[in-house]
């Protein structure tokens, strides 16, 4: 993949400027939840007497910490769903 692209670079004569070519090793590592969002989850999860090697499974993580930030708002949803 990596000489595909670069193939096509040097074919059209294409520059990237302060881009460097990882060869996708970084595999767009998207951003975590934060402290206080680690926080709020924990306390969620205690309220609702969740089972946190469970959850994590769920979320198909090792640690809180390691959620993205992008789903915190859905694995908050469903944290409140529990509460019913």
């Amino acid at each position: 993949m990596f000489a595909m692209r670069k193939s096509l670079v040097m074919a059209l004569a294409l520059t990237s400027v302060g881009m460097e070519d990882d060869d996708g090793q970084k595999g767009g590592e998207m951003p975590k939840v934060s402290e206080e969002q680690v926080a709020n989850i924990k306390t969620l999860l205690e309220e609702v007497g969740g089972d946190e090697e469970l959850f994590l499974k769920m979320c198909k993580v090792g640690a809180i910490a390691d959620i993205r930030a992008q789903t915190y708002d859905d694995v908050i949803k469903r944290l409140e769903g529990k509460r019913k």
